[in-house]
């Protein structure tokens, strides 16, 4: 599965799999991309998040954070794409998701935009999740039924 089309020919259960993680990392990439126009400033950040920042560091810091969780995005939308990116990449975006929807349900009250956030992470954390587990267990498995590619001759 070296690309974005897991394979030739009918449905298998393996290119069935091979949909699943694609779909996942896809998903969750393109999620995490959405954050890339707060990068722009605060008129961006208010539509984004439903928040007045009006402290240049506070701002600073939020501009920040876009350009970071887009990055992740990116990093998984490389890895619907090549395989050897998925362990890394999962765990990225698994990590940066499940640890806001952490801090939100820690804090117990969030304004209704950031609720918004909280709820879609909450629906890509599993979804991700399950596009890493099935690529942890096939494309590991598929490393070790692989033949090592031959060498030089000689």
């Amino acid at each position: 599965m070296g690309g974005l089309a897991p394979g030739a020919g009918g449905v298998t259960r393996e290119r069935g799999i091979g949909w699943a993680i694609v779909a996942g990392y896809l998903f969750a990439g393109a999620i995490n991309l959405i954050p890339i126009v707060g990068a722009s400033g605060g008129a961006s950040l208010m539509r984004l998040y439903g928040v007045q920042v009006d402290d240049p560091d506070l701002l600073l810091l939020l501009r920040h954070r876009a350009m970071l969780l887009s990055a992740a995005g990116l990093a998984m939308l490389v890895a619907a794409a090549r395989p050897s990116w998925r362990p890394g990449a999962g765990l990225l975006g698994l990590a940066s998701m499940a640890s806001f929807a952490a801090i939100c349900l820690a804090q117990g009250s969030v304004g209704s935009s950031l609720q918004r956030v909280l709820v879609v992470d909450l629906v890509a954390v599993p979804v991700l999740m399950s596009a890493w587990v099935l690529s942890c267990r096939t494309d590991g498995d598929r490393r070790i039924a692989s033949p090592p590619p031959a060498g030089p001759a000689g």
